[in-house]
């Protein structure tokens, strides 16, 4: 395109002036072919009477360009689907937790009540380490740091206990 061509141009003659070497993507029109990508490395060399000698390659990248753009864009199609089954997995954790609810109020011999109270515990557990690696730098681990305390926060509440402290020493480990 005109705008790449005069750039090159520009980095061409900086390279030339400084007599170092010039590495660029451009793309040059061709004809009823359209756009091509091509790569540009080049080195600068003075001659002794001061003309300037490129010693250089132009190599057509078009390929792997269109390839870099399929790949990018079949990330970006991942990373929908991962939301999207985030956002349904986070919905029925939250319906079943609902159901239990539900059933838990209903409950009313209290050894089948504290089972169900625990596993709404459980549930609740999956949840925190489900928005963990939703939230994380990465999809299959949780930092340790970040889930232990809010994991044991949780447990605590559900106990409601008193005088109890919690000290933690937790490293960089993953889960």
């Amino acid at each position: 395109l005109d705008e790449d061509v005069a750039w090159a141009r520009l980095a061409a003659l900086e390279s030339m002036r400084l007599l170092q070497p010039v590495d660029f993507l451009f793309r040059p029109r061709q004809g009823r072919e359209g756009v091509a990508w091509l790569r540009l490395r080049a080195l600068p060399q003075r001659n002794l009477d001061g003309s300037v000698l490129w010693d250089g390659v132009v190599t057509n990248v078009s390929e792997d360009r269109l390839r870099q753009e399929r790949l990018t864009e079949a990330l970006h199609e991942k990373n929908l689907l991962v939301r999207e089954v985030y956002h349904r997995s986070k919905n029925n954790l939250q319906v079943l937790r609902s159901l239990l609810r539900l059933q838990i109020s209903d409950i009313g011999d209290e050894r089948l009540k504290r089972l169900a109270l625990e596993m709404e515990s459980r549930i609740e557990a999956m949840s925190m380490v489900h928005q963990k690696l939703y939230q994380g730098r990465s999809l299959s681990q949780v930092l340790m740091r970040e889930y232990v305390p809010e994991l044991s926060a949780m447990v605590l509440a559900g106990f409601h206990p008193e005088n109890i402290s919690i000290t933690y020493e937790l490293d960089e480990s993953t889960m």
